[in-house]
């Protein structure tokens, strides 16, 4: 998602318009893996999401979000 909202705008907020299943393609995961993340990122406040479109609301908590579960699936 980070990466995402780079290339589609910079600084948040961020509408990246891809669907679930195109985001889940370019990660190399499950849609059904995405859309739990993004569910996640949505109840922390850190995106929003709408049909056909995630928003990135807050780059730096998505980053935290990312090391979180990235030590998650670490140990």
């Amino acid at each position: 998602m980070l990466e995402l909202g780079r290339v589609y705008g910079g600084s948040p907020p961020v509408t990246i318009p891809l669907i679930q299943e195109e985001i889940a393609a370019l990660a190399g995961a499950s849609r059904a893996t995405v859309n739990r993340v993004l569910r996640e990122a949505e109840n922390r406040g850190v995106v929003r999401l709408s049909r056909g479109k995630t928003t990135l609301l807050d780059e730096s908590g998505m980053a935290r979000l990312a090391r979180v579960r990235s030590s998650d699936a670490r140990g």
